[in-house]
């Protein structure tokens, strides 16, 4: 059987720092490097005794800048488009640590803080977050627990699944043998030629598995690029980024693809703290703002208080005395056209009543 290998990997990178005065610093290591440039900003942060910092793809790209060389470069942003799996992922970051300050058993007389980091799915930016995470001691080497007892990683390191793919290549094929045809490696980021060459190398080739390990935004511009012109029916095999993102089902020719997935659970209390954003709440935030402005196609960039009303009536009660009655309320951050909700019915002049029982007024 030939198989196909498709290589690509991003990490999350997660250290625990020791707060102070000072600013973050952690505990160990002699290895010393200089950050150049100016400091990243995070995309979430809140101090505390100690920082937990973390790096995610909330962005799906770096924006592309063109340098002349006569300047200082800007420092490095990210292109519009959020990828709502990755500042999900980055949320429940938020909520764990919150969980862990009100617990009164788990590290009781210590705050925990955090800053979380937006990678633009850019590997020199994931590495200017690392270095600000680590202070500029060398990350490349941080699983050694010796040197750094303080970094861990949430999930077991990538070199795990890759195995686990290797084998499970080998348990669907062990009597049939296993011929590699092709290896590609791309990012998103390169140009649409190589993607194009790399699809079309999946389009010619006889092998029947793709064993595709990359992150699920690489993974979406390759898919783009094969929808195209579908392939032949292919196995694909997938890493956990790719195969378990809700989006790239859509993409009809990966029907039947397996791979491997981090074990589920039911968190308490996550999925109300991941949907009560307040508008306020939203609005001290760029990331969250530009998440709100395209989930619910509105504009707050002018990052005043958002507008909300209740929409009151003069009603005659049966004593034919005007009351002021509640009947509806504007919200401003609501979709153009959707910022009126009237829920109880409506007295006009002369007594005329618009019935708006059903909700829909």
């Amino acid at each position: 059987m030939e198989i196909s290998l498709l290589l690509l990997t991003l990490r999350l990178t997660l250290g625990l720092s020791e707060g102070g005065s000072e600013g973050v610093r952690t505990v160990a290591s002699t290895l010393k490097c200089s950050l150049q440039g100016s400091k990243r900003l995070p995309a979430f942060t809140m101090n505390g005794d100690f920082i937990i910092g973390g790096a995610f793809s909330i962005h799906y790209k770096e924006l592309t800048k063109t340098h002349n060389y006569t300047a200082v470069p800007e420092p490095p942003s990210c292109a519009r488009g959020i990828n709502s799996r990755e500042l999900r992922f980055s949320r429940t970051m938020i909520f764990a640590i919150k969980e862990i300050n009100n617990s009164t058993e788990l590290l009781p007389g210590v705050k925990l803080g955090y800053q979380i980091y937006d990678s633009c799915a850019s590997v020199p930016v994931s590495i200017q977050a690392a270095f600000q995470l680590s202070n500029g001691q060398d990350p490349a080497f941080q699983t050694d627990k010796e040197q750094y007892p303080t970094f861990f990683r949430t999930i077991p390191s990538d070199q795990f699944q890759a195995d686990a793919l290797a084998k499970l290549v080998k348990h669907f094929a062990l009597k049939e043998g296993i011929c590699v045809d092709y290896i590609e490696s791309f990012y998103r980021t390169d140009p649409t030629s190589k993607i194009r060459e790399v699809a079309n190398t999946i389009r010619r080739s006889t092998a029947v598995v793709v064993v595709a390990f990359t992150a699920a935004g690489d993974m979406k511009f390759l898919l783009e690029e094969l929808a195209q012109d579908p392939p032949p029916p292919r196995q694909w095999i997938g890493s956990e980024s790719w195969v378990t993102d809700p989006l790239l089902m859509s993409f009809s020719f990966c029907a039947g693809a397996i791979g491997v997935a981090i074990q589920q659970s039911v968190i308490p209390g996550l999925r109300d703290f991941l949907l009560d954003l307040s508008p306020s709440e939203v609005a001290a935030s760029s990331v969250l703002t530009e998440f709100w402005e395209d989930s619910f196609n509105c504009n707050l960039t002018e990052r005043d208080p958002l507008a909300f009303y209740e929409l009151v009536n003069w009603q005659k009660s049966e004593s034919g005395v005007n009351e002021l009655i509640t009947v509806g309320y504007y919200d401003a951050s609501l979709p153009k056209g959707q910022e009126f909700r009237i829920y109880k019915n409506l007295t006009w002049m002369k007594g005329s009543v618009q019935d708006n029982s059903n909700g829909q007024g």
